[in-house]
């Protein structure tokens, strides 16, 4: 069985979209010509990172035919369903047995342009289990707001409360692969429950990158993704 390096969430229904997501999972829609996952599948690529594994929820079929074997960007694509919906932190454990003892796990409808290659290289400190791709945001009340402290652990988690400047979480993560035999045998979010626990026992870090970011999750920013991505650098 293939050893993923990176691991996609993709199985939510996109419900903020409308009628956009009614036939077409969030990831897969069309962006610039291609279907937005397929930007960041080519990106994972360039970096040497071709082992991918899509956590599809229980849209593998619409996924196999549109990507097919990933070939056409690089990679070499595993579709992972869910049986039954579990959440994007349940959802990992389908992959319990397909990572080595880190792996790169991100959201499917979010672009961060960074070094994906540096990120695959550095290993987790000894005291964290999850480290947090950040981003500096004029504005962080649509994604939560993020506090680090001197030595880059993360204090503060999802504060959505909170506007103004701070980081947010990117939806990209260096993740200890052992944690997964923690999680509960439920539905469970990493966003909302799995990372604020572990936050409270000290087991996260983070680390800021400046580069371009995109979520693609309203309509106004999806609006804005054609443009996004033909202005990346190639």
């Amino acid at each position: 069985m293939t050893t993923l390096q990176v691991a996609i969430l993709a199985g939510g229904r996109g419900e903020r979209l409308g009628e956009l997501t009614q036939n077409t999972p969030k990831p897969l829609l069309p962006v610039a010509g291609e279907p937005f996952i397929a930007h960041l599948l080519v990106r994972l690529a360039r970096a040497g990172l071709t082992q991918v594994g899509i956590l599809t929820g229980p849209f593998d079929d619409i996924f196999h035919s549109v990507l097919g074997t990933g070939s056409d960007y690089g990679v070499e694509l595993s579709l992972i369903p869910e049986p039954e919906p579990a959440g994007t932190g349940g959802a990992l454990r389908y992959i319990a047995d397909r990572t080595g003892e880190e792996f790169i796990c991100m959201n499917g409808d979010s672009l961060f342009d960074i070094d994906y290659l540096a990120l695959s290289g550095r290993t987790l400190d000894r005291d964290s289990d999850f480290d947090i791709c950040l981003r500096q945001l004029d504005d962080t009340k649509r994604y939560g707001r993020v506090e680090l402290d001197d030595t880059g652990r993360v204090t503060r988690f999802g504060e959505k409360e909170s506007s103004g400047p701070g980081l947010v979480n990117t939806g990209i993560y260096r993740i200890r692969s052992e944690i997964i035999s923690q999680l509960p045998p439920r539905p469970a979010s990493l966003e909302t429950e799995i990372l604020p626990a572990l936050v409270k026992r000290q087991r996260v870090t983070g680390r800021v990158h400046n580069a371009p970011f995109l979520d693609i999750g309203i309509p106004s920013d999806f609006a804005r993704a054609s443009a996004f991505v033909k202005d990346l650098p190639t």
